[in-house]
């Protein structure tokens, strides 16, 4: 019998895979107008916040790695590798750092807890959260 067919490209049409050092933009396609463009048109009504929560937390660097309590954090948003849920996923390509982060912090505001995963909604930088409202100690 032939071989089967190969799988379809990823969305975006990229098939370049990922490697440890270059998880974030293996096809080479990040930008900050293309990471703008792309966080509004998946969170239109916060792409203001998250554009400024994500050089706080990674100075656009979609490969940028940072210890973390629970091992690293990876990523625009600086997000765990799965250890949270699937959302909570910062090892894959800027997109679905993009995707995870909106998905998880909408999965926080039913909690109660919008924005309080990422440390620069903290005081003293964006302020957009407390950490009485998120209930964790500060720093």
């Amino acid at each position: 019998p032939p071989p089967p067919p190969p799988p379809p490209p990823p969305p975006g049409g990229c098939t370049t895979p990922p490697t440890a050092g270059n998880f974030g933009d293996a096809c080479g396609d990040f930008s900050v107008s293309a990471l703008d463009a792309y966080v509004s048109s998946v969170d239109q009504a916060n792409a203001a916040i998250w554009m400024a929560i994500i050089p706080l937390e990674s100075s656009f660097d979609p490969n940028a790695t940072a210890a973390a309590v629970n091992g690293t954090a990876y990523g625009l948003l600086q997000m765990d590798s799965g250890l949270n849920g699937q959302y909570d996923n910062g090892q894959v390509n800027w997109k679905d750092q993009v995707s995870n982060a909106v998905a998880y912090n909408n999965n926080l505001v039913t909690l109660g807890m919008k924005w309080c995963y990422w440390q620069a909604a903290y005081p003293p930088y964006l302020n957009l959260v407390t950490y009485e409202q998120c209930g964790v100690s500060p720093p």
